[in-house]
């Protein structure tokens, strides 16, 4: 495997998105052409969600997806791969998928924009916004293709 991605349920109910979310996120950098690479990715309820979003953003409210980049790129063993493999973390997603059903939102188009999070995109200016959206409709389109 090129990429490593690692998906945890942290609340009930969440379990039958596991491999979906990690399939998912796995396509998607191999559609960015990205290699060595790892993240990590947490199903969260709407009440984690809003603790986190209050915590980091000082939101006090839900919200569909939250991306927080590595600190500082790092390497390390993956003891379940085996043998020791290197990659370099690029950060966390966390996904509320009951927000994100509420909102008729995807489950992939979240990803898709927490791993462009995590890569450097950005939507805080309108020519980045529309950079990365761009680039979300574009792999969405060949995610859904298939």
């Amino acid at each position: 495997m090129v990429n490593w991605v690692q998906v945890f349920a942290l609340s009930f109910g969440f379990d039958s998105l596991i491999k979906k979310a990690r399939k998912v996120a796995l396509r998607v950098l191999e559609l960015l052409n990205k290699r060595g690479l790892s993240l990590e990715i947490y199903l969260v309820n709407s009440k984690e969600m809003r603790a986190l979003n209050q915590k980091f953003r000082g939101k006090d409210r839900a919200t569909d997806v939250l991306s927080f980049e590595a600190v500082s790129p790092t390497v390390f063993y993956e003891p379940k791969v085996g043998r020791a493999r290197n990659f370099r973390s690029v950060g966390e997603i966390y996904l509320d998928p009951g927000h994100i059903k509420i909102k008729k939102e995807t489950l992939e188009r979240m990803l898709v924009h927490g791993v462009l999070h995590l890569l450097g995109y950005d939507h805080k200016k309108a020519k980045e916004t529309t950079r990365m959206e761009k680039l979300e409709q574009k792999l969405l389109r060949v995610l859904m293709d298939k």
